[in-house]
């Protein structure tokens, strides 16, 4: 014999049916960046538009998320290094209207004194302390820094 649920249960499965009727997931690009430091500055990257950001790049297909970072890094200044924890992550949507899902990682570089801009894709290198970071266009990596710099 099959029992008729109760009202508040009724209730409960009709506002969760209507709920999932209504999302809209977020489906998103997923770029891993690496906090590293050296003598208290943040290294900063500029892209091919003149923009300055953390270093780092997107996963592939299969890829665990510190084999994607170190590869990235390795790819475009060609250090290596060590994932340690995760700092941030936000969310953004590019002029472009694609969304954006950013993971910002603690790095710890390994040879700072082997950086290249090998494979062209950075422009040039920055490092960056307290109060030098504002006059540069970081676009959404601002609240990065500055909680990091907030944390000194």
């Amino acid at each position: 014999m099959i029992r008729a649920l109760p009202a508040a249960a009724r209730n409960i499965k009709s506002v969760m049916e209507n709920k999932t009727k209504n999302e809209k997931h977020f489906i998103a690009d997923i770029p891993l960046k690496a906090l590293i430091v050296n003598s208290g500055k943040v290294l900063l990257v500029r892209d091919s538009g003149g923009a300055w950001e953390l270093p780092g790049g997107r996963i592939n297909e299969g890829e665990k998320i510190e084999e994607a970072l170190k590869r990235e890094l390795m790819e475009e200044l060609g250090v290596h290094i060590e994932v340690k924890n995760i700092f941030d992550a936000f969310c953004f949507v590019s002029a472009s209207g694609k969304n954006h899902f950013v993971a910002v990682y603690e790095c710890e570089a390994t040879n700072l004194g082997d950086m290249n801009m090998a494979d062209g894709e950075v422009k040039e290198l920055k490092w960056v302390g307290v109060g030098e970071f504002e006059s540069l266009s970081t676009r959404q990596y601002d609240g990065v820094l500055k909680k990091y710099f907030s944390q000194l």
